[in-house]
């Protein structure tokens, strides 16, 4: 059983590791393709909210 806590904080990590993968995907190399936290709080700012299903 998650906790609203722990699935509020959950969330927040499942959208910037996919955020994350999303920009690593833009640039050659695996050290220069990981964005800066700089980097990924405007990306993920800029786009939809992260929906996701139960699987449990």
């Amino acid at each position: 059983m998650v906790f609203a806590d722990d699935e509020q904080y959950l969330l927040k990590i499942i959208t910037q590791a996919a955020a994350c993968g999303a920009l690593a995907t833009t640039k050659k190399g695996a050290i220069a393709a990981a964005p800066s936290r700089k980097v990924l709080r405007e990306f993920v700012s800029k786009q939809p909210p992260l929906h996701v299903r139960d699987i449990f």
